[in-house]
């Protein structure tokens, strides 16, 4: 790593957003083993198309128990759900960065026990929490 990246680097910035997650309500949780598998076929759909398009979107009804993506082309819509562990306590949709995400679930996809905790307010960043990892994704605006 270069001097000015290790010296340079927020990472009291990031704990704290780490941090400050941890309070936000705990939306859904699934096997970070499907979220990989939908993931990757969402990127094998995608192949073609500009990486700036990769969009996921992630949206739930209250009570649901399950989690639809959908990631929209010009030329196609792409729609899975996933079972979640727990009834969805209320309904919400939001959009992720897929281009950015899509190695951090292939990774965490590896391991079939692993669950990941999604945890978000009204307009905070998202984290997601996969006990040994932890990662804030920014909303779009």
């Amino acid at each position: 790593l270069s001097v000015k990246a290790q010296k340079g680097f927020p990472i009291a910035m990031v704990e704290s957003l780490i941090n400050d997650g941890k309070k936000y309500p705990e939306r859904f949780q699934l096997h970070a083993h499907k979220l990989g598998s939908v993931v990757g076929r969402f990127s094998a759909y995608l192949g073609s198309a500009k990486k700036e398009d990769w969009t996921m979107t992630v949206r739930a009804e209250q009570g649901a128990r399950y989690v639809v993506f959908e990631s929209l082309v010009q030329q196609a819509q792409f729609r899975e759900q996933i079972a979640v562990e727990e009834s969805v306590r209320e309904a919400f949709s939001l959009d992720w960065p897929l281009d950015i995400l899509v190695p951090i679930f292939e990774y965490l996809a590896k391991d079939r026990e692993t669950v990941l905790s999604v945890r978000f307010g009204k307009k905070t960043p998202y984290l997601l929490d996969a006990g040994a990892i932890q990662l804030v994704v920014s909303r779009r605006k």
